[in-house]
């Protein structure tokens, strides 16, 4: 009785729901949780090639965990933009990433990995393919999460190493240091879900670009829907840039998440949506 409102983990709403006296409530987002790339070459060649990058999303079983981390309070990202978004359009999305370890091998050895002194890791021109990955700590979600990455990534030769960072740290880490190499995120769109923020050129240090990625048609689609009022006609633009994106995988969306939130019956008119809440006609029932 001494908390009116919180937000749960997934992991949390067994023992809360059905509780008396509390509302459980469930709704979609415009977030999504991904892992994302350092392209800096100055830094890093690990991933100059797509190939490499592709394979480390065929590598993940997606289904599994949606339905075993996240309890199936999530959906399975098809391209980049949310179930909530007018863009989200997964029919449309020409390159779907299901779980095939076997495409995921093949494509490393494409791009010249393979395991050529038997450790287990592939590697090309003497460098094995291991990384460190970063993400925020506090969250068991998380830290489950992170370990099945790292196991699964383990099963086609790529040696990852989990470092859970404070919030405040893991972003200086990719927007201050420079020097990493993999993090994972959560992140939300704005209403217009035109995702320049992320993408655009433009974007390495007063936006969320931290991976330096770069596609001028990517730039020019974003700029057109910015100028586009027609829904559809915008729709069919954010679409397009979600393929792109897709394809080139700067970014891997894992989820596109749900929000849960717990609160005492007695709190009323308390309506959590993706929007945010609005606290302004909230009251206790006394």
């Amino acid at each position: 009785g001494e908390i009116d409102a919180i937000a749960l983990e997934p992991s949390d709403i067994a023992a809360v729901e059905g509780t008396p006296g509390v509302v459980v409530q469930h709704y979609p987002t415009r977030s999504f949780t991904y892992y994302e790339f350092n392209l800096n070459k100055d830094v890093t060649t690990l991933w100059q090639d797509q190939q490499v990058r592709q394979a480390m999303l065929y590598a993940l079983n997606r289904e599994s965990i949606v339905n075993d981390i996240l309890l199936g309070y999530a959906e399975v990202a098809q391209g980049t933009q949310p179930v909530i978004s007018y863009a989200y359009a997964p029919d449309q999305i020409t390159t779907k990433y299901t779980y095939d370890v076997e495409k995921a091998k093949s494509l490393l050895a494409e791009a010249g990995w393979t395991d050529s002194d038997g450790d287990g890791v592939v590697d090309k021109d003497g460098q094995s393919l291991a990384f460190e990955l970063l993400y925020g700590s506090g969250s068991p979600t998380a830290d489950q999460m992170v370990a099945y990455l790292q196991d699964a990534w383990k099963a086609i030769g790529i040696d990852a190493t989990p470092r859970a960072l404070e919030f405040p740290a893991l972003i200086e880490a990719t927007t201050t240091n420079l020097d990493w190499e993999v993090a994972m995120y959560s992140f939300l769109w704005d209403a217009t879900f035109i995702q320049d923020p992320m993408f655009g050129c433009n974007q390495y240090q007063v936006g969320f670009n931290d991976m330096k990625y770069c596609n001028e048609h990517v730039d020019e689609l974003n700029a057109e829907a910015k100028r586009t009022f027609d829904e559809e006609k915008r729709r069919e633009l954010l679409i397009e840039v979600s393929n792109i994106v897709n394809d080139e995988q700067p970014i891997a969306v894992l989820h596109f998440s749900q929000a849960h939130d717990a609160h005492n019956e007695a709190l009323q008119n308390y309506i959590p949506s993706t929007w945010g809440t609005d606290l302004t006609y909230v009251w206790i029932q006394q």
